[in-house]
C-alpha cells in the first residue's frame, strides 16, 4: 500500500513538470474594450480661398459614434452634409441627423464645408450660374477632402472603409450626389471652368491622397446635374434611397433648371434619377410625398429609411421600389 502511494505522489510531481501538449493553444490575454465617444471641432483642410477670395484657414468636421460603440470593433460611415443654398447652413445643423444615424450604428460625420456664389438675394433667377457651379465644386472638394482624411485615419477612428456612404438634405443632397460620381475625368469634361479655375477635387484642402469608394447614397429632396450622362455603365450606377415632394419649389420632379431659373444649371432629381438607376439594375429606392414642399419628410423617418437601405447593402439584400407618403421601404 505504501508502494502505490510512493508511485501515485511521484506521477503527480511529473506531471507538473511535463511540456505543455504539442499543439495547444495559448490562453487569450483578456483585455477590456474602451468605449468611443464624440469628436467635435476636427480639423480636416485649410489654407484654402473662398468664393469671394477670402482665405479659409481651417475647416472643420464632427464625428458621431454609436451609443456603446467600443474600439475593438469598426463601423461603417455616413458623411451628411447640411443644407443652405450653397450660401448657408454649418455643421451644427444636422447634429440631430447625425445623433440618428449613430443610433442606427453608424459612424456619422458632419462637416463644414466653403459657401457662397454671386446670388441676387431672393432671385436666384438673376444669379451668376458659374459661381453657382463653383460652389457645388468647393463643396464637392471639402467633400473628398473631408473623407481622404477619414481614410488616413480609419484605424484609430474605427472606421470600416468598405462601407462609406453619402447623404444630405437640399444642397447637402446635391452634394452628395455629385461627390458619388464625380472624378476629374468627369469635371474636365463636364464642368471645365470650374476644373481650370479651382483645380483638381482630389488634392484640396490637405495632402493626403487615400483613395475611397462611395457604396450608397441618401439624398433628401437634392438634385445632380448631367445625370443623364454619369448614370450609366461607363462611369457608375450607385445604389440610392431618394426623397423628394410634390410641391418642391427648388428642384424638378423629374428634370429642369434649378429654383426653376433658365439660367442655372439643368438637374436631374427625384424620380428621373430612380429611373435612371433601374435602367441600370443598381438597388434605389423612391420616397415621395405629395403636396409636401421643399423640404418633404421628417428627418427621423428619413434617417430610418436610408439606415435600412444602407444594412440591407452591406447585407447584400437590396432591393428597389416606390413608396408613398410615409409607407416604409424597411424590410
Amino acid at each position: 500500500m505504501k508502494l502505490l502511494t510512493t508511485i501515485n505522489i511521484l506521477l503527480i510531481s511529473l506531471c507538473c513538470f511535463l511540456p505543455a501538449r504539442v499543439g495547444r493553444a495559448p490562453e487569450k490575454k483578456i483585455t477590456d474594450a474602451n468605449e468611443l465617444t464624440d469628436l467635435k471641432g476636427v480639423l480636416y483642410a485649410g489654407n484654402l480661398k473662398n468664393w469671394n477670395d477670402r482665405h479659409v484657414d481651417s475647416l472643420l468636421l464632427d464625428i458621431y459614434y454609436p451609443t456603446g460603440a467600443t474600439d475593438d470593433k469598426k463601423y461603417p460611415l455616413v458623411m451628411f452634409y447640411h443644407a443652405g443654398g450653397f450660401v448657408g447652413g454649418n455643421r451644427f445643423n444636422v447634429m440631430t441627423i447625425c445623433d440618428k444615424f449613430a443610433d442606427e450604428g453608424f459612424i456619422a460625420v458632419a462637416i463644414d464645408y466653403r459657401l457662397g456664389y454671386k446670388k441676387v438675394k431672393g432671385h436666384d433667377c438673376q444669379s451668376d450660374s458659374l459661381t453657382f457651379n463653383n460652389a457645388i465644386y468647393r463643396a464637392v472638394q471639402d467633400g473628398n477632402a473631408a473623407i481622404r482624411f477619414l481614410v488616413s485615419r480609419a484605424d484609430s477612428l474605427r472606421i470600416d472603409t468598405n462601407w462609406i456612404f453619402v447623404a444630405g438634405s437640399s444642397a447637402g443632397g446635391e452634394i452628395a450626389y455629385t461627390q458619388a460620381y464625380w472624378s476629374d475625368s468627369v469635371v474636365k469634361q463636364y464642368f471645365p471652368e470650374s476644373y481650370a479655375l479651382l483645380g483638381s477635387i482630389d488634392s484640396s484642402g490637405n495632402r493626403l491622397t487615400n483613395s475611397f469608394k462611395v457604396k450608397g447614397v441618401c439624398s433628401m429632396w437634392g438634385a445632380m446635374a448631367h445625370a443623364d450622362a454619369l448614370i450609366d455603365s461607363n462611369y457608375r450606377a450607385i445604389p440610392s434611397i431618394i426623397f423628394k415632394g410634390q410641391e418642391d419649389g427648388g428642384f424638378p420632379d423629374s428634370a429642369g433648371h434649378f429654383g426653376h431659373c433658365k439660367n442655372m444649371p439643368y438637374v436631374y432629381a427625384g424620380i428621373a434619377v430612380y429611373d435612371m438607376l433601374q435602367k441600370q439594375n443598381a438597388a434605389s429606392v423612391f420616397h415621395y410625398l405629395p403636396m409636401a414642399d421643399h423640404p418633404a419628410y421628417d428627418n427621423g423617418f428619413c434617417v430610418q429609411q436610408a439606415s435600412c437601405f444602407f444594412h440591407s447593402l452591406m447585407l447584400g439584400s437590396a432591393s428597389s421600389g416606390k413608396f408613398l407618403r410615409y409607407n416604409s421601404s424597411c424590410p
